[in-house]
């Protein structure tokens, strides 16, 4: 579902007022945290299948070279779009460091939802 999103909201003009002043790298904040919340979702998804309860440095890599890919995979279809531009080094770093920033906040949180009974692990 995540990525069904991201590919509707890379497919046409981005809605809002026009005669609002542009902010400097809002676009890469923007992607930083769209790509943030998609990696913190997956990377809950793998340590809710992990037995150990941590998330091992193959598992983290995964999430991120996922990230990457997705982020590619944008960036390309982007450039077939008819009012975005696509292939921005920029915004596929954005979307490279928000993948590993909601990786390792999600590591770091997931304990701490296990602890309060908000998620259980795999038993």
């Amino acid at each position: 579902m995540w990525f069904g999103i991201l590919w509707w909201l890379s497919s046409g003009e981005l809605p809002g007022p026009e005669d609002v002043p542009e902010i400097p790298f809002f676009d890469k904040v923007m992607h930083w945290g769209y790509f943030g919340i998609g990696s913190a979702l997956s990377t809950m998804w793998v340590l809710m299948g992990n037995r150990l309860g941590r998330l091992t440095l193959w598992a983290m890599l995964g999430v991120l070279g996922l990230g990457m890919a997705v982020g590619a995979l944008d960036e390309w279809h982007q450039s077939w779009c008819v009012y975005r531009s696509g292939n921005d080094l920029g915004d596929f770093l954005a979307d490279t460091v928000g993948t590993l920033s909601g990786c390792i906040v999600m590591s770091r949180l997931y304990p701490w939802l296990q602890s309060w009974g908000i998620i259980s692990g795999r038993d």
